[in-house]
């Protein structure tokens, strides 16, 4: 439910790699090579960067997004983006705030300059 804040009853669960994200331009794309079926899953307009340190312990399961038909529509998400599940994931890895997406932003432009910002931190 994008309504409600992030962490508080939204999850912080599923993540996608700098990589995929960097090649996205619309929210579209998002749904589309990750395979989120938004009828299904609900909008998914947050960006937000997350930097686990390394020899930091976790768990879940890294993979490529399959594809996805929204049966009542016949709608299909191809998918083929890499996909992060985390069982146990610490909001404390959050580098900023997460950002809300408008419709017209180019999402890997935000997310490049994030980094930027970052590096300069």
């Amino acid at each position: 439910d994008d309504a409600k804040e992030l962490s508080t009853g939204r999850s912080y669960k599923y993540w996608t790699s700098l990589g995929t994200s960097k090649g996205l331009k619309t929210l579209d794309d998002v749904y589309n090579k990750l395979a989120i079926i938004q009828e299904q899953f609900g909008v998914r307009n947050t960006i937000a960067i997350a930097k686990i340190s390394e020899g930091t312990h976790i768990s879940g399961l890294k993979g490529i997004a399959k594809e996805q038909k929204h049966r009542p529509t016949g709608k299909v998400y191809p998918g083929g983006g890499t996909q992060y599940r985390f069982a146990n994931f610490d909001v404390k890895w959050i580098k900023e705030p997460p950002i809300k997406i408008e419709t017209s932003q180019d999402i890997g432009k935000v997310v490049n300059s994030i980094i930027r910002d970052l590096k300069r931190q």
